[in-house]
């Protein structure tokens, strides 16, 4: 992939109350990253914070990367409308996980 196209992205979607969040995470990251992509995961944050530390946290994060990628289960997520909400403030591209039906 060539370097122009190349973009940071930042995975939203849903963590809290969701069993296997970090394998759906993982599994976005390495196909973002087989893209070419650099990609900041936020489901590998340590636990121990407060919510709004978190989002804080998640919010420094999109402000460093260019898009937003948006897993299949972000409706389902306050923090991750929230994240959506502030990337489009932001004028990110947001991108969406395609899932098959």
């Amino acid at each position: 992939m060539a370097e122009s196209t190349r973009k940071k992205v930042y995975i939203a979607g849903k963590i809290t109350g969701f069993k296997h969040y970090r394998h759906k995470f993982k599994a976005a990251q390495s196909a973002l990253e087989m893209q070419g992509h650099l990609v900041m995961n936020p489901a590998v944050l340590r636990p121990g914070f407060d919510y709004e530390d978190y989002m804080r946290i998640c919010f420094a994060m999109i402000e460093v990367c260019d898009a937003v990628y948006m897993l299949d289960n972000w409706r389902d997520s306050p923090g991750a409308m929230r994240e959506h909400a502030y990337a489009s403030r932001l004028g990110k591209v947001i991108e969406h996980e395609e899932v098959s039906r």
